[in-house]
């Protein structure tokens, strides 16, 4: 009885750690456009709706994700995070003068671990047809966003990968490192 109680303990723990979602990144073909706005980076087509189906409808509250760009694979160990507080509005600039709105509904914020070796926090933001990754691994922490409108031939499963270095500062065109960097200073 005791081996038999031993062998389904070992059976379900790996069934509580196996991965939930496997997001695959398809490699793209670098574009001399971008190179206006990055210094370093990584194209990718990401079905996002796809994505943001798995992880709402994951059954569990903590979910593994394996991030697979390319080569790469980093395994991302994640827990909702609500940042969006109750009966919060979100303030928004009109022809008319600043209206109050609610928040998307489908915006869900989750924050977690990289568990490969040498890895730090992450953080995903995701809601319909949207999708942002942060995550860090080593000494450098990565950007995987959706090529910015702005661009020709951009599409919500469109999407950069640089690091915090890997971006020029740019007075026309600001991403979310650019944002944090002005902050600090």
């Amino acid at each position: 009885m005791k081996k038999l109680f031993l062998c389904f303990l070992i059976a379900t723990s790996f069934q509580l750690h196996s991965q939930d979602i496997i997001i695959q990144g398809k490699s793209l073909p670098l574009n001399p456009e971008y190179s206006v706005k990055f210094n370093s980076y990584e194209l990718y087509e990401i079905d996002v709706e796809e994505v943001r189906n798995k992880i709402v409808n994951s059954p569990r509250s903590g979910i593994d994700i394996n991030l697979v760009l390319g080569h790469n694979s980093h395994l991302l160990q994640v827990n909702k995070f609500n940042v969006i507080k109750p009966n919060c509005k979100v303030r928004i600039a009109t022809a008319n003068g600043i209206i109050e709105v609610d928040p998307d509904p489908t915006i869900q914020t989750y924050r977690g671990y990289n568990a490969n070796f040498g890895g730090r926090e992450v953080a995903i933001t995701i809601a319909k047809n949207y999708m942002s990754i942060m995550f860090g691994e080593g000494e450098e922490t990565y950007y995987l966003e959706q090529i910015s409108h702005e661009f020709i031939n951009s599409s919500i499963n469109s999407f950069v990968l640089y690091d915090s270095k890997g971006y020029k500062d740019s007075h026309v065109m600001k991403n979310p490192v650019e944002s944090v960097e002005k902050a600090k200073q």
